[in-house]
Formats: C-alpha cells, sequence, structure tokens
C-alpha cells in the first residue's frame, strides 16, 4: 500500500505547495505516471475476494462487494485525475475540492485494505451504525449477595529487611 500512498502524497504535497495549486504539464504527467504505475501494480496483487454471505438476501447481494481494494483503488486514481486536471488549469476551487477527493480516496483504500474480504465499500454509508448505550442506569448488584470479607484471611505480615548500607 505504501508503493501507493508515496506517490499520491507527493502529488498532493506539490500541488498544495504550488502558487495557485498549478502544475506544469511536465510535473503532471511525472506524477500521473508514477501514480498509475503503482496503482496499476497495486491491483495487479489484489487477489479476487469474496461474493455475497451465504445467507444473503437480494439486498446483501448488492451490498456485497467482489473486489472492495480494486474499487478503492479505482476510485483513488478517478480522484488523481481530477486533481491533476484542476492542477494544470490552475483551477484554485477545482484543487481544493480535487484534494480532498484524493484524501478521501487514500483513506478508503486504507479502510479497504484493512477490512477488505467482501465488506461493502468502504466509504461509510455501508458500515453498519454502532450500538448505542442504554439510556437509563444499568442494574448493580446488590450488596447482600456479595460474601463478607470478614472471612477472607489476614494478609501475612512481610519480614524486616536489612538497611542497605550507603
Amino acid at each position: 500500500m505504501s508503493s501507493v500512498v508515496t506517490p499520491v502524497t507527493d502529488l498532493l504535497t506539490e500541488v498544495l505547495k504550488a502558487d495557485d495549486g498549478k502544475l506544469t504539464a511536465e510535473a503532471a504527467q511525472k506524477h500521473a505516471d508514477a501514480i498509475k504505475a503503482a496503482i496499476d501494480a497495486a491491483k495487479a496483487t489484489v487477489p479476487a475476494t469474496t461474493t455475497a454471505p451465504k445467507s444473503a438476501s437480494p439486498d446483501d447481494a448488492k451490498a456485497a462487494r467482489k473486489d472492495v481494494k480494486g474499487d478503492a483503488l479505482t476510485a483513488l486514481q478517478t480522484a488523481v485525475d481530477a486533481l491533476l486536471k484542476a492542477a494544470t488549469a490552475g483551477d484554485v476551487a477545482g484543487v481544493a475540492t480535487a484534494a480532498t477527493g484524493v484524501v478521501t480516496g487514500l483513506v478508503n483504500l486504507l479502510a479497504a485494505t484493512l477490512l477488505g474480504a467482501g465488506l461493502p465499500v468502504p466509504t461509510l454509508p455501508g458500515l453498519p451504525k454502532l450500538p448505542t448505550l442504554p439510556s437509563t442506569g444499568l442494574p448493580l448488584p446488590s450488596t447482600a449477595s456479595l460474601p463478607s470479607t470478614s472471612t477472607l484471611p489476614k494478609t501475612p505480615v512481610l519480614p524486616q529487611a536489612p538497611a542497605l548500607p550507603n
């Protein structure tokens, strides 16, 4: 994954440091080639993953993905292309929007890499909601059901240690 992250972050760094986010055509092409090669290499290592779960309903089958990491890499390439287009055109507003898309693409790639294997697309809408805590206090055990501490054995006294010489 670092083989993809490094050229993408190099592009982001150069675009954000450039005057008005504008890159020369040569610089943009250099980054485009490096990123495309990294993404193509990463796609070549993506194994075919699962299909729908065994107990899948029709709705689950729609949500199941065959290639979550591959999809994330494709989406990242699309976001990078949009950033390169905006950066070579000198479109400051477009650069800001596209840079956000590239960062989102990197986060999605990380999520797909960590959570791949048949989970929903990692753009968060498909992830399950977190459980909620109960709104009322949980019942505490009554002290009547606890054993008495008077039946516990007493702690033994430690022997005195000799003083250490100075």
